[in-house]
């Protein structure tokens, strides 16, 4: 299934978005996908949906493009809009004034847009300058109230099924094992997710001996 003007539009901005469960069309403006959900109002159709977007989040895909070259992407929309189908899906934007952040969506699925309010990234290195051994890490709190830490190494020096002790500063938060070289931890509401803040470094350890570090950065 391909996508829409206006989700392509999302993905173009980086206006953050989750995934809704429900395709179905009852409810829509129109009475069929693609619409968004916004402040309590209903806005359906591609072209509308993207002008309200812009207005409403100042983004503008086409602000580089020559007047020639906007009405050529009009005339493109257009043609495209006219071939949209029923299964596209709804979207709903996140609340103005939020701080923005992508949360990618599933085609053909209906998206719900959700702020990020705070997020925190560290990039990883090797304290011994092993370029092999690289990770991230992202500290995520929502305008739901949900939270999330999320945490991807790879290129890491030990085996299989080797425990990695991951700390900020010197506190323990979690365990993981390596697979292959790589390690993936994530934590997500309800279950008690650390406080991070900027500055504090996240820790990769194996047998007490950093392994990797990096510190927290606003993102």
């Amino acid at each position: 299934m391909r996508a829409d003007a206006s989700d392509i539009y999302l993905r173009l901005t980086g206006i953050s978005h989750t995934t809704v469960t429900d395709g179905t069309p009852f409810g829509a403006p129109k009475g069929k996908l693609p619409y968004i959900e916004h402040d309590g109002k209903k806005i359906g159709d591609s072209g509308f949906i993207i002008e309200y977007l812009e207005r409403t989040f100042g983004r503008d895909v086409n602000a580089s493009l020559s007047p020639a070259e906007r009405g050529a992407a009009l005339a493109l929309h257009l043609l495209a809009a006219g071939e949209s189908c029923s299964r596209t899906p709804r979207r709903e934007p996140a609340k103005r004034g939020q701080a923005d952040g992508v949360e990618a969506g599933t085609i053909g699925g209906v998206m719900r847009l959700r702020s990020v309010q705070e997020e925190l990234e560290a990039h990883l290195a090797s304290p011994t300058g092993d370029a092999r051994a690289t990770g991230k890490a992202e500290r995520k709190r929502y305008g739901t109230g949900e939270e999330r830490f999320k945490l991807r190494a790879s290129g890491l020096p030990a085996g299989d099924g080797t425990h990695v002790d991951i700390r900020v500063d010197t506190d323990v938060i979690g365990r993981a094992e390596v697979t292959a070289g790589r390690v993936i931890f994530r934590i997500e509401s309800p279950t008690h997710v650390p406080a991070v803040r900027a500055g504090q470094v996240l820790r990769l350890a194996i047998g007490g001996v950093d392994v990797l570090a990096g510190a927290f950065r606003p993102e």
